[in-house]
């Protein structure tokens, strides 16, 4: 069943898996906040625990795919700030210009 899910989203989209990644890595970020948002407005202790657990997974998790994208040279962080913004700049204005 998954093998036909992923055919068919394959079919209607173009995902790769530095995409899956930095799509990964988002909803680590956002999760992140959340939990820490959570953790910050809690009233009982527990629940602070609970959430302040959660925060240090999701951090891991982000951390993790961080140095895989790394690894895999997704992401340069070596590179100088100016050849960054550039191939963020060209990326953005590839995926705006493109035509099916």
């Amino acid at each position: 069943m998954i093998k036909i899910v992923g055919d068919l989203i394959k079919d209607n989209v173009n995902i790769d898996d530095k995409l899956i990644a930095e799509s990964m890595i988002t909803a680590a970020k956002d999760g992140a906040l959340l939990y820490l948002n959570s953790a910050t407005t809690s009233t009982t202790p527990e629940l602070r625990a609970i959430y302040t657990a959660s925060v240090g997974q999701m951090l891991e998790g982000d951390a993790a795919l961080t140095e895989l994208s790394i690894k895999k040279q997704w992401v340069k962080p070596s590179e100088s700030l100016i050849n960054q913004l550039q191939c963020a700049f060209d990326c953005a204005n590839n995926t705006v210009n493109k035509k099916d």
